[in-house]
């Protein structure tokens, strides 16, 4: 894996996005951004980011509000900083118990990758596992 300096959207189950990342960044250096992050919150996170080196590591990136992805896009045109973001297959994956079946329908699973393809502009997508059998 040579990864080091992209930025990077792990699509998976909970346990393997954690091994994945670890093995492309060392936990010193990630500052953790999880999905209720304000406007202001989010360019402070990236303000820290650039000035001391460190990669943001967006959590369940899914859930992140569309104004916040924005200025996340922006800031990162301009660059000086690394972001590293992931979230389940679908859904359900990140609030079922290991093993327990997708809950989520056709259309839920359809609308979920069309939002995670529209990121692809922002991060190069890395997916390790896909949705359940019966779905798409």
């Amino acid at each position: 894996m040579n990864e080091q300096g992209e930025n990077i959207l792990v699509i998976g189950h909970p346990d393997e996005t954690e091994r994945y990342i670890g093995e492309i960044a060392d936990d010193s250096e990630l500052l953790p951004v999880h999905h209720t992050v304000s406007d202001i919150g989010i360019q402070m996170y990236i303000n820290e980011a650039r000035e001391n080196g460190r990669t943001l590591l967006l959590e369940d990136v899914s859930d992140f509000r569309q104004e916040v992805l924005g200025i996340l896009a922006e800031e990162m045109k301009q660059g000086g900083f690394r972001c590293l973001a992931y979230c389940g297959v679908c859904p359900c994956d990140s609030n079922r118990p290991n093993g327990g079946r997708c809950r989520c329908s056709n259309s839920q699973i359809e609308r979920y990758y069309d939002k995670l393809e529209g990121l692809g502009g922002m991060f190069k997508i890395v997916q390790l596992s896909k949705p359940d059998n019966n779905h798409v």
